[in-house]
This record gives C-alpha cells, sequence and structure tokens, in this order.
C-alpha cells in the first residue's frame, strides 16, 4: 500500500470518527415491540412482495404484447 494512501486513509478515519461519535445519541433507547408487531411486520413484507409480484406480471404482459 503506498504510504500516500495510507496517510489519507488515516486523515479520512480522524476526520470521520470523531463525527460519527458526536453525532450518535449519549444514551441507548431500546424501542417496544409488542407481540403483535411481528405479525404486522409479516403482513407488510407479504403484501409489498405481493404488490411489486402484480406490478412485474403487468410490465411482462406489456412486454409480451409490444412484439
Amino acid at each position: 500500500m503506498p504510504f500516500a494512501f495510507r496517510i489519507k486513509l488515516l486523515f479520512s478515519g480522524c476526520v470521520f470518527l470523531p463525527l460519527l461519535i458526536l453525532c450518535l445519541p449519549g444514551t441507548a433507547h431500546a424501542g417496544y415491540l409488542d407481540p403483535g408487531s411481528g405479525s404486522i411486520l409479516v403482513q407488510s413484507i407479504i403484501a409489498f412482495l405481493a404488490f411489486f409480484g402484480r406490478i412485474a406480471a403487468r410490465v411482462k404482459s406489456i412486454c409480451r404484447f409490444s412484439r
């Protein structure tokens, strides 16, 4: 590794790390998820996949008709 690259990497680490530490909150706040949240999350993922599956099917059918 070239010396100039090492210096640049060291300098970027010296600048980025203090900025990252300043941006992080001082205390940790844990969120509470009740048991129903898991099922809502699963339903949302299934709905998201179904929606984009329908969109993909429509795009494929439009491309098939354009030939």
